[in-house]
């Protein structure tokens, strides 16, 4: 059986339930995002509220809260597939997935 984690960073959330978790575009379809597995990663319907995107009109990403982190990039490392992220006070982090 398939067991699926939410690579937000800090969340430890886990299912075997793939209707219990979502595939986010990390560039979106719309901006041109490949459906591709490198610009997609899994979130906890939790952690996936939390996604601002700036150039959103409408939905729950165009929404930015003092919890929320705009996805920059999934980068493959030595070290394996990093985040890149910016974080509530608008500094870019990495998260190891």
């Amino acid at each position: 059986m398939d067991r699926y984690q939410c690579q937000f960073p800090n969340c430890t959330y886990t299912t075997e339930n793939r209707n219990k978790i979502d595939s986010h575009h990390i560039v979106p379809v719309e901006q041109s995002g490949s459906n591709d597995s490198w610009n997609r990663i899994w979130l906890c319907p939790n952690c996936h509220r939390k996604i601002f995107i700036p150039t959103a009109k409408s939905g729950m990403h165009s929404k930015r809260s003092k919890n929320s982190v705009e996805l920059i990039n999934k980068i493959y490392s030595t070290a394996g597939y990093l985040l890149e992220y910016k974080d509530v006070d608008n500094q870019i982090k990495f998260h190891k997935l």
